[in-house]
C-alpha cells in the first residue's frame, strides 16, 4: 500500500494487485478529463474494479472512453459494465445481446456485471447469458438478492434458500463473482428485523463429519488433483508434439515415407505406431514432400525420423500413469477402513506412492517430447543449404532470426532435464519413524 498520510494509523494488509480477495469494486465518479487520473492517482492501491454505471458509458463518445479505459488500465484497475447497457441491449433482443459483448470486447472491457434490474429475467435465462458472456472471454459479476425491491420476499428463511440456490447455480454457469445487492440486504423483511442474518447464513462456517477434516488436508488428494492436470494437458501436448513434427518433416525437406504403417507394425509398440500414423497421415498431399519424393538423400537426422519412437515412448509412458491415475481416483484412500459395524483394519490406502510414480513418469515423458523438440528447433538454426539459411534470417550474421528463440528452447528443454529427476525415489522416515 502506498505511503498514507497518519501512519499510526493501521488497516488491513491485502494482497497486491491483481486480487482475487479483498477487491473493491467502485462506481467510477467521473469518466472524463483529468478527473479520473486525480482519483486513481490518490486511490489507485485500493481500487481494482471501476464500474461503468448508469448509462454514462454508453452515450459518451467512444474516445473519451477509450482514454478512460487506457487510463484505468495504466493504474492497473479493470474495467466493468454495469447492468442498465446490458439491460437496454436485453430489451432489443439476442443481436443486441451479442454485438453489445463483441463491443465489450473490442473496447477492452474485462468484465460485465449481470443482474435483474428492471428486466426479470428467470434462472434459466440468466445462465444462459453467463455462459454466452463467459464462453467469449468475459468475466461476469452476476448480482443476487431481491432487485431494488422490486420483489418481495415476506419469509427471510425462503429469501436465504433462493440466494444460496441462485448462487450456486451461477457459479456453475460460470459466473466470476457474485454481488449480494445491498439494498435488498438492508429493507425490512419483516417484523423481526433485517436481513443481515442472509450474510451469516451465506458464510457460515463448514460443519464436518467425521472423517471429512483429514481428508481436506491428506496431501494423497492435492496429489491427485494435481495428477488429472497433467493427465489432460498432457493429451493436447502429446497431439501439439505430432503436429509440430510433422510440420518439421515437411519444412525440413525430410522424407515422409519413414511413418509408413508397414514399417512401425514391426515395433509392437502401440505409441509408437499412433504417432508415425499422425505425422503420415497429416503429410499426406503436401506439396512440399511430394517435390523432394526421389531425392538422392540415404536418411534425415535422428530427430525426424525417429520422432515416432520418442513420442511413442512417451505416449505408452502416459498411458500407464493415466492407468495409475485414473485407479487411484476411483478408490478408496481412507484409514483406518471401516469394514462393516464390527470390523476396522489399519491400513496404508492414504498412500499416495502410485500417484507420486505416475507424475514421474509423467515428467520424464514430456521431458523427452521436449529434448527431441529442441534438436529438430537446433537443425533449422544451422540452415538447410540452399533452400533455408542459417537461423532462419534474411540476413545470417547481421540479422540473429530465431537465434532466441532458440536459446529459450534449449535452457526449457535443459531445466526439464533437472524437473524430470524423479521425486518419488526420495522417501525418507520421519518423526521417530511413524511418518
Amino acid at each position: 500500500m502506498a505511503d498514507l498520510p497518519f501512519p499510526t494509523l493501521s488497516f488491513i494488509e491485502r494482497e497486491k494487485k491483481p486480487r482475487e480477495k479483498g477487491i473493491n469494486y467502485v462506481r467510477a465518479p467521473v469518466l472524463v478529463g483529468s478527473c479520473v487520473e486525480d482519483y486513481l492517482e490518490a486511490y489507485a492501491d485500493l481500487v481494482d474494479i471501476f464500474k461503468i454505471s448508469g448509462k454514462q458509458g454508453a452515450l459518451m463518445s467512444k474516445k473519451s472512453l477509450l482514454r478512460f479505459i487506457a487510463t484505468c488500465k495504466d493504474f492497473d484497475v479493470k474495467i466493468a459494465l454495469g447492468n442498465p447497457i446490458m439491460d437496454v441491449a436485453l430489451s432489443s433482443g439476442k443481436e443486441a445481446v451479442d454485438g453489445l459483448l463483441d463491443d465489450v470486447i473490442n473496447l477492452g472491457i474485462e468484465i460485465v456485471e449481470i443482474s435483474r434490474i428492471s428486466r426479470s429475467l428467470d434462472d434459466d435465462d440468466m445462465c444462459r447469458l453467463i455462459e454466452k458472456a463467459t464462453s467469449k472471454g468475459i468475466k461476469v459479476i452476476n448480482e443476487v438478492g431481491v432487485a431494488f425491491a422490486h420483489s418481495k420476499v415476506s419469509e427471510s428463511e425462503i429469501f436465504i434458500e433462493r440466494i444460496k440456490k441462485q448462487t450456486q447455480r451461477f457459479i456453475e454457469a460460470g459466473a466470476w463473482k457474485i454481488l449480494l445487492e445491498s439494498e435488498g440486504l438492508t429493507e425490512n423483511i419483516d417484523e423481526k428485523g433485517y436481513r443481515w442474518q442472509v450474510i451469516d447464513k451465506l458464510i457460515s462456517p463448514l460443519e464436518l463429519d467425521p472423517k471429512e477434516g483429514i481428508s481436506l488436508i491428506n496431501g494423497t488428494q492435492v496429489s491427485t488433483a494435481f495428477s488429472i492436470k497433467a493427465c489432460i494437458d498432457g493429451e493436447i501436448l502429446l497431439k501439439t508434439a505430432d503436429i509440430a513434427g510433422a510440420l518439421s518433416v515437411e519444412n525440413s525437406f525430410s522424407s515422409r515415407k519413414v511413418f509408413r504403417k508397414d514399417i512401425h507394425k514391426l515395433k509392437d509398440h502401440i505409441g509408437q505406431q499412433i504417432s508415425a500414423a499422425n505425422v503420415y497421415k497429416m503429410l499426406r498431399g503436401s506439396e512440399i514432400v511430394n517435390s523432394h519424393s526421389n531425392c538422392d538423400k540415404v536418411q534425415d537426422p535422428y530427430s525426424f525420423r525417429c520422432i515416432p519412437h520418442v513420442h511413442g515412448a512417451s505416449r505408452d509412458s502416459f498411458k500407464l500413469s493415466t492407468t495409475m491415475v485414473n485407479n487411484e481416483i476411483n478408490s478408496l484412500s481412507d484409514n483406518p477402513l471401516v469394514m462393516d459395524e464390527s470390523t476396522i483394519f489399519s491400513s496404508g490406502h492414504f498412500h499416495a506412492e502410485h500417484i507420486a510414480q505416475a507424475l514421474d513418469i509423467i515428467s520424464i515423458a514430456f521431458s523427452e517430447i521436449g529434448a527431441i523438440s529442441e534438436r529438430r528447433i537446433h537443425f533449422f538454426m544451422k540452415g538447410v543449404d540452399p533452400l533455408i539459411p542459417p537461423f532462419v534470417a534474411t540476413n545470417p550474421g547481421i540479422e540473429s532470426g530465431y537465434m532466441i528463440a532458440h536459446v529459450t528452447a534449449s535452457a526449457l528443454a535443459s531445466e526439464n532435464k533437472t524437473l524430470a529427476h524423479p521425486a518419488s525415489i526420495d522417501s525418507l522416515p520421519t518423526s521417530g519413524g511413524q511418518e
